[in-house]
């Protein structure tokens, strides 16, 4: 159980000993988690809108529960240093959600990297050498892979992505030219078309 400070639920004046009894992954919550609580017993005690005592339900943000631990607790503790072995419940399951997400992304984005290394191949971007036929002077430098998870606006994942790119740290400085390409904004673009309509350019 833990104890959310009066500082949450400032103008009812009351903390709350809560349990929390389900977590799921939030962007948009600080913290990135949200856990739904049951709200068992304040202090002071309060009065619902009806007049009585009742038991309600809250969904905090990761932040907000680590803050009200380490009220409760003091900071800098494990969880295990904290309830000791009863960290097996909700804690432990959030754990094995976490396994299973970091596992099921793992595999996703292997897949993301077979499907880039693939298209750059059928592109002709660059093929595979024997280090001895690389001529006198130069070196090969490796590549490195970024990762992106693409969602839309309600935090629903869209595609895994997967981009191959030159490891740039082992260049040397007078072996390549530029390294960056002008761009243009679109409203740029906008302006230029309609500079030219109006000029019949």
């Amino acid at each position: 159980k833990i104890v959310l400070p009066e500082s949450y639920w400032p103008k009812d004046k009351v903390s709350w000993t809560t349990q929390c009894m389900d977590h799921r992954e939030n962007k948009r919550a600080k913290g990135n988690h949200t856990f739904k609580c049951v709200l068992l017993e304040s202090k002071s005690r309060y009065m619902g809108a009806n007049g009585g005592a009742s038991t309600y339900e809250a969904e905090l943000s990761a932040w907000h529960v680590r803050n009200a631990l380490e009220l409760q607790h003091g900071g800098h503790k494990t969880l295990d240093e904290i309830f000791g072995g009863e960290t097996r419940g909700l804690f432990g399951l959030a754990t094995d959600r976490l396994r299973s997400v970091v596992k099921n992304t793992a595999t996703r984005m292997s897949s993301a990297c077979d499907k880039e290394i693939k298209k750059l191949f059928e592109m002709g971007t660059f093929s595979i050498v024997d280090e001895n036929d690389i001529p006198p002077g130069h070196k090969s430098i490796n590549c490195c892979m970024s990762f992106k998870i693409k969602k839309d606006g309600d935090g629903n994942i869209l595609e895994y992505r997967a981009r191959c790119n030159a490891d740039g740290r082992q260049q040397e400085v007078g072996s390549y030219g530029d390294t960056s390409a002008p761009t243009s904004k679109f409203r740029l673009m906008i302006m230029i078309f309609i500079y030219s309509s109006i000029h019949d350019l």
